[in-house]
């Protein structure tokens, strides 16, 4: 939120991952990018992500260094979740 209170989105440039794409990994180069936008515990919002195990995993992790509860943040594609369906 801004001075005013209103909310603000950021999008974040990712790091290029070029190795094993495991949760670890995942969670090694987004701690790494919010810690360069100064992204606290009451700065960050969710995560959005496809079903798959690693990013679980690299929720998980971001959850443990912050302190959020990793269910309330972490949020399924609907798209990826409907593109599955069909």
């Amino acid at each position: 939120m801004d001075a005013d209170y209103n909310v603000q989105d950021f999008v974040l440039s990712l790091l290029a991952l070029y190795r094993q794409h495991s949760g670890n990994n995942i969670a090694a180069i987004v701690k790494n990018t919010l810690e360069n936008f100064s992204v606290t515990l009451e700065t960050i919002g969710y995560f959005v992500l496809d079903n798959a195990y690693n990013n679980n995993t690299a929720v998980n992790y971001i959850a443990s260094v912050y302190g959020f509860n990793k269910a309330e943040r972490r949020l399924r594609c609907t798209c990826y979740i409907v593109n599955l369906a069909a």
